[in-house]
């Protein structure tokens, strides 16, 4: 396609252990972390999720993805509750 790894963004749906995987593959490969956006049933994994929050203990990998793949910017744009 002519992109830069660097460059795009990547969605991701859904964080079982299949796509942690390939997340881990394509970090690997030079993909940016912060140029991912990861979402599960409940919406898009970031910091501000009050269940994720209350989990991290549970599923720290979930928590570790809100912290450090979902873009700042896309934060600082989001309406505050």
């Amino acid at each position: 396609m002519g992109k830069k790894k660097d460059k795009v963004t990547v969605a991701v749906n859904g964080i079982g252990a299949a796509n942690v995987a390939i997340l881990r593959l394509l970090f690997a490969d030079g993909f940016k972390p912060q140029n991912f956006i990861v979402v599960d049933s409940k919406g898009t994994l970031h910091t501000d999720r009050k269940d994720l929050e209350a989990q991290q203990k549970e599923n720290p990998y979930k928590w570790t993805c809100a912290r450090e793949l979902t873009p700042q910017r896309d934060l600082e744009a989001r309406p505050k509750p």
